[in-house]
């Protein structure tokens, strides 16, 4: 790491996901190259990985059919704008793949988490921005708030 660049104290994640009514997880993987860490049916429980990497799951059932896949391991520390150039440079070179799934009326978005306890700058420059339109992937971000770290104090 660069002397004067401070290290990520965020906690973030960038995940791509495709949802449709009558998705078939194994289109997804052809169109993309790709082998999903997830795929479910619309009516299943639905799963997740929180924060901290571990798999969870929602009480509520899948409005649609999905197809999830992580950023690989070696990714899990970096930025949030790291983890999206990623998904860029991926998805860039199987935009031919991407647009199949697009006009079969399935969505495809690169789904973000980023929760701190500290002020961070999350930069998302036009040219990026124009890279995912480009494409027809949406970027969404969910942001938390977490709790500051108590010192205990005896």
């Amino acid at each position: 790491m660069p002397a004067d660049e401070e290290p990520y104290r965020a906690t973030a994640s960038a995940t791509l996901i495709v949802l449709g009514d009558d998705l078939d997880p194994s289109v997804v993987s052809s169109a993309l190259g790709l082998f999903p860490n997830q795929s479910w049916s619309a009516d299943e429980q639905i799963r997740y990985r929180d924060g901290e990497g571990n798999d969870r799951h929602h009480e509520s059932l899948a409005e649609y059919a999905g197809w999830k896949r992580y950023v690989p391991d070696e990714m899990n520390r970096e930025s949030l704008e790291k983890q999206l150039e990623f998904w860029l440079g991926l998805l860039e070179a199987r935009a031919e793949g991407v647009s199949r799934l697009l006009a079969m009326g399935w969505s495809i978005a690169v789904d973000c988490y980023l929760s701190t306890v500290t002020t961070e700058l999350l930069e998302l420059p036009a040219e990026r921005q124009k890279r995912f339109g480009a494409l027809g992937v949406d970027v969404d971000i969910h942001f938390f708030a977490d709790s500051p770290i108590r010192e205990d104090r005896t």
